[in-house]
């Protein structure tokens, strides 16, 4: 076996999608898609913030490394914010702009179904 092959029979991975190169190594591939994320926030729902000027490995670490409870259900997703997370504000914003920026181009619901809420006591 090749170092960098997938074993096909033992992951039940297709063997077309074992010889394909992202699929052995998605690391640097979820790293550019990750950049991609965090630069196109950075241009569009971070303008006029505080972390309009940051880099990306900065967005990713306030925004995106963040400790909250996840409660899902069949239509909702919520996400329980620690109440010592100092940029819950900016956080709310940017996603307030993110749905603003979604449902503009067609890709929302018209009603979406997750909301922040302060984690319980």
């Amino acid at each position: 076996m090749e170092p960098d092959r997938l074993p096909a029979g033992r992951l039940k991975v297709p063997a077309a999608l074992a010889a394909c190169w992202p699929c052995r190594r998605p690391g640097p591939v979820l790293a550019a898609a990750a950049y991609v994320l965090a630069e196109t926030l950075r241009r569009t729902a971070l303008k006029g913030t505080e972390l309009e000027a940051t880099q990306a490995g900065t967005i990713r670490l306030k925004l995106f490394k963040v400790a909250a409870g996840v409660i899902t259900s069949v239509r909702r997703v919520v996400l329980h914010l620690s109440s010592a997370y100092q940029l819950a504000e900016l956080f709310a914003r940017v996603l307030t702009r993110v749905r603003a920026l979604a449902s503009l181009d067609g890709l929302a619901p018209r009603r979406v179904p997750y909301a922040l809420q302060p984690a319980p006591s």
